[in-house]
């Protein structure tokens, strides 16, 4: 009997530890010791057609695990280039509404719709893509990716809502 063939090529399964997931992860973690368990922090996985969402949650126990959801990121399959929006901006960051839509963010060559666009009038093309809305940040690797994630959660809004959700949470003591 022959033995099975290996055809996978180098999957590398510690490279987890450095992946967008990952570090939202640990810094969802982080915000519990940093506040004494007065907040807490919980990262959840969202999809919708071929578009991964990470968004990363402040969590008040003391509030009625009061949930506020502090930034959203978007991605394909590939890890990226991965959209962050910052919701400690205003209440409306995510929102498409509010937002110039990003068509084919992700995926298909602009060199092939291009040359498609030579072969046939553009009155004929219609994008049938996915649109997302337009982010804050847009990071093509872990140290953009990282820095994006350290300029959104050090900013003044954000230690804004961390302290008027430890305010309120030390309220019934």
């Amino acid at each position: 009997m022959s033995e099975i063939k290996d055809l996978w090529g180098q999957v590398d399964i510690k490279s987890f530890d450095s992946s967008p997931l990952r570090l939202l992860q640990k810094q969802a973690n982080l915000i519990a010791e940093k506040t004494q368990g007065y907040l807490e922090g919980e990262v959840t996985i969202t999809y919708d057609e071929e578009i991964i969402y990470h968004t990363l949650y402040i969590i008040a126990p003391m509030m009625q695990n009061y949930r506020y959801a502090l930034l959203k990121t978007a991605s394909s399959s590939k890890p990226y280039p991965i959209f962050i929006y910052d919701n400690s901006i205003d209440d409306e960051a995510i929102s498409v509404q509010s937002r110039r839509l990003v068509n084919n963010p992700f995926g298909v060559n602009p060199a092939f719709l291009v040359n498609l666009s030579k072969l046939v009038s553009s009155a004929d093309l219609e994008y049938v893509g996915i649109s997302i809305p337009e982010p804050d940040i847009k990071a093509n690797n872990y140290k953009e990716f990282e820095k994006g994630i350290h300029q959104i959660l050090s900013s003044s809004n954000t230690t804004a809502v961390i302290h008027s959700l430890l305010a309120q949470s030390n309220s019934d003591e």
